[in-house]
């Protein structure tokens, strides 16, 4: 591997380690010889006489020491039953798109969104038919705030060509808001946790189709723990909140980039899907 510090960067990137912990760099070596030299110098200091007024003196001691304190860190949430609700209740009070964009923003109970740039939300156009549900969002969505950016944007623009739709024509939602740290597929709670908001998107939206690529938005409108590669290639006619619509899930174009060899099978169903979009 080439030494040069952005390559190195571009390979921490890579291998999941793109966050960082602190805005500026902190030498821990500097704050461990100072701690260690307070504890030289009081040890190295006469005891006190125990008596009337020791513990008032040791008190005031320790209020002056200079020792550094350590940052008080983001608090995590327990991803319970509680913030399933409190995520529920959020998402049924938006009345509007744009009140659910401001209150997945202003959720803090997800532990995802500590680590994340951006709340992904949506893309394209809201009154399409047509709603494609993108896998959870990656490191360039993360980047842009938007869904299928990047490489997998490119690919979702060539796959709807081929079956004579646009980018522009379609309404592209994110599955979970929040980038999950090193890329790593979101566990089932956060899924549960993430759940309503979808849900109420599907119902403010009001699609009649909708395509879910990828594993995230599979499981959820599917109401499965399989991967896509078993769920894909089945129309399904769902329902939420009182409105109707069909939906089929396939392979996401983040996972085509990958597995190229697997395009074939989102073909099928993208021929699946243009045979009902003209039904």
């Amino acid at each position: 591997m080439n030494e040069h510090p952005l390559n190195i960067l571009e390979w921490l990137g890579e291998m999941g380690d793109d966050v960082p912990l602190t805005e500026h760099p902190v030498d821990r070596f500097a704050e461990s010889a100072e701690a260690q030299k307070q504890v030289r110098e009081t040890k190295s200091q006469p005891a006190r006489q125990s008596g009337k007024g020791s513990l008032e003196e040791r008190v005031a001691a320790l209020k002056q020491s200079n020792f550094k304190k350590t940052p008080a860190k983001p608090t995590a949430t327990l991803p319970d039953e509680t913030v399933v609700a409190a995520a529920r209740a959020a998402a049924e009070k938006a009345d509007s798109l744009e009140a659910l964009k401001i209150a997945v923003e202003q959720f803090e109970g997800c532990n995802l969104r500590m680590n994340a740039k951006y709340s992904v939300f949506a893309n394209g156009d809201p009154t399409s038919k047509l709603m494609i549900i993108d896998e959870h969002p990656g490191r360039d969505e993360d980047g842009m705030g938007i869904p299928f950016a990047g490489q997998s944007g490119i690919l979702l623009e060539k796959m709807l060509a081929a079956i004579g739709l646009t980018v522009d024509s379609v309404y592209q939602v994110a599955s979970i808001p929040w980038h999950p740290p090193g890329s790593r597929s979101p566990t089932l709670p956060e899924l549960e946790i993430c759940r309503p908001f979808l849900e109420r998107h599907i119902e403010l939206a009001k699609p009649e189709f909708v395509l879910c690529l990828g594993n995230s938005p599979a499981r959820l409108l599917f109401d499965a723990q399989g991967q896509v590669l078993t769920l894909r290639g089945q129309w399904k006619e769902s329902e939420i909140g009182g409105h109707k619509f069909g939906t089929i899930a396939s392979l996401a174009p983040s996972f085509l980039l990958q597995y190229p060899v697997q395009k074939k099978l989102a073909w099928q169903d993208l021929r699946m899907l243009k045979s009902k979009l003209a039904e």
